[in-house]
């Protein structure tokens, strides 16, 4: 019954995924997604200290650190001296690498 309210499956790359990470697997709440799509639907880390997806204190250089993961592989964006640097650089990383807005 749950695939015919989603529908077939677009292509082998795609999954069910959750528009709201918190919400249940019911059809309202659930698209068909490739993995890089779903990648960017992420929750914050529980370790996260910066409170920014991407973005960590890096305790040797004393720096923020921000990356991204892009089809499965993670980039390095850059070293910043403060959290401000570091999250635009992260959100500007999401406009090139997922088109996000």
């Amino acid at each position: 019954k749950f695939y015919a309210d989603m529908g077939k499956r677009p292509s082998s790359q795609h999954s069910i995924e959750r528009k709201d990470n918190n919400g249940n697997y019911e059809p309202s709440n659930c698209i068909w997604a490739t993995r890089n799509k779903q990648q960017q639907n992420i929750r914050k880390q529980q370790n996260n200290t910066s409170g920014v997806n991407g973005v960590s204190w890096h305790t040797k250089i004393k720096r923020y650190v921000a990356s991204i993961t892009v089809n499965s592989k993670h980039k390095y964006i850059g070293c910043y001296e403060s959290l401000d640097e570091a999250a635009n650089a992260r959100k500007e990383a999401e406009k090139l690498y997922w088109n996000k807005i």
